[in-house]
């Protein structure tokens, strides 16, 4: 099945530039655009009804519960990035420091 679809004119100029920036004709690139824009308003449909559901099931915090845990949050990642021995970045670090030590060893 094909539908027509008319834009204004701006709007399908800017259509036609972005799609040969990423080498795409115009039609796929507005297919794509409007099923991820579809997609997005049916998943905010159902975070709004998620929402409502727990409102009415009482699940809810007060602003102050809200502070408190984001405020442990930002301590959690503080001491992380405080110890360099902790979290990804010392995994990362290991994982190029052992990769250096193999190339140095091969040469």
């Amino acid at each position: 099945m094909h539908d027509t679809l008319t834009l204004p004119k701006t709007l399908r100029s800017r259509l036609e530039k972005a799609a040969r920036a990423i080498r795409r004709s115009p039609e796929a690139l507005a297919r794509q655009a409007i099923a991820e824009r579809l997609d997005y308003l049916e998943w905010e449909e159902r975070m709004v009804a998620e929402g409502d559901a727990d409102l009415k099931a009482g699940r809810v915090v007060t602003g102050q519960e809200l502070r408190a845990a984001l405020d442990r949050q930002r301590v959690a990642r503080a001491k992380v990035r405080a110890n360099p021995r902790t979290g990804w970045e010392a995994q990362f670090r290991e994982e190029r420091a052992a990769g250096a030590r193999a190339r140095a060893k091969a040469a």
